[in-house]
């Protein structure tokens, strides 16, 4: 793919075999193509329409309480009394441990043609990223069988792990450099 090539990225809505879009995506890297994607599908220039979700998932343990902020606001300037620590180290642990999820869909009107990208914070990831091969953003569309664009959906929206089985990954450069390897 050539970098900032819509086209190229459109490509990936046009094959009819679930393997050769499997080798497509081998070879492939996104940089700004999605967003310009998503303005080319928002002001009316691509025949599919355009959903997106974004999530900010924090473990329960880690919702901070109104002891928590009472603790942190009434520490006072200077060192943190114990509470107000145990507080800040949550607030430290929630940057961890959250999932910020972003989902992309594209379809036609009777959703029998889509397309869905998505990502967390986690992989985009340079030093320690889950996937062997780097940052990356998943994909899945129509030809995955047993799957429809509102299954992936509501469980993209809704489930609190989010979990879209045998997505393709796609490789993610910044600023048009190949990211190092993990």
């Amino acid at each position: 793919m050539t970098e900032d090539n819509l086209s190229d990225l459109i490509a990936l809505f046009g094959f009819k075999k679930k393997h050769e879009l499997t080798q497509h995506c081998r070879q492939v890297f996104l940089q700004t193509d999605l967003t310009r994607l998503i303005q080319a599908a928002k002001s009316g220039q691509l025949p599919w329409q355009y959903l997106s979700h974004h999530r900010n998932l924090v473990p329960e343990q880690l919702s901070l309480t109104e002891k928590d902020l009472a603790a942190i606001a009434t520490s006072g300037v200077g060192h943190l009394q114990p509470a107000a620590q145990k507080a800040v180290n949550k607030i430290d642990t929630i940057f961890n441990q959250r999932r910020l999820l972003s989902g992309h869909m594209f379809f036609n009107a009777n959703l029998s043609d889509w397309h869905f990208f998505y990502f967390d914070q986690r992989d985009f990831a340079t030093g320690s990223n889950r996937w062997k091969k780097g940052p990356h953003i998943h994909f899945i569309n129509k030809l995955w069988p047993n799957q429809t664009a509102q299954g992936v959906w509501k469980e993209f929206c809704s489930s609190p792990k989010p979990r879209i089985h045998a997505a393709l990954h796609i490789r993610f450069r910044r600023n048009g450099r190949q990211a190092r390897p993990a």
